[in-house]
């Protein structure tokens, strides 16, 4: 049971990096119940489809936030630099 090889699961991978897009307007002009309505709906088509892995939602979110914060440092260093 400890050597299971997880494998990340594309579909809510791309579900959170969708609803993600669709949200930041939202939080922008800081209409928060239906950003935290998106969410809901992210874990819910998650816990969905993964029933057996439910914890597994935790390393995407952590892997789509480490990208995002890789391309948002490459354009503060992009725009700072001209």
């Amino acid at each position: 049971m400890l050597n299971k090889k997880v494998k990340m699961p594309t579909s809510t991978i791309i579900s959170i990096t969708s609803l993600g897009i669709i949200g930041f307007k939202f939080m922008i002009y800081k209409n928060w119940a239906v950003v935290l309505l998106l969410i809901i709906i992210a874990f819910d088509l998650h816990f969905y489809r993964y029933i057996n892995s439910k914890f597994i939602i935790f390393s995407a979110i952590l892997s789509i936030m480490g990208i995002y914060s890789l391309g948002l440092y490459m354009l503060i260093r992009g725009i700072t630099s001209m």
